[in-house]
């Protein structure tokens, strides 16, 4: 199956901001973040991800043709 990813933010990967990943049925955000983009724990730990517009949690099952959205909200002061 088929996933579009965008990064926002500070985020990188090896694949630039915006692409698409081919994957096995019943993969997690949390598998394409440590197997796909090489994140480490103490980086997901921040992170926001959106799946086609909702707000949705690290371990929930991609299916074809979602568009992930992983951001990095920025705080300052």
């Amino acid at each position: 199956m088929k996933v579009t990813v965008e990064l926002f933010g500070a985020l990188k990967s090896p694949f630039g901001r915006t692409f698409e990943l081919e994957m096995e049925e019943n993969t997690t955000i949390g598998e394409v973040l440590k197997k796909d983009l090489k994140y480490e724990d103490k980086d997901i730990r921040y992170l926001v991800f959106l799946i086609n517009d909702q707000v949705v949690s690290i371990d929930r099952v991609l299916k074809d043709k979602d568009s992930l959205r992983i951001l990095l909200p920025m705080g300052g002061g």
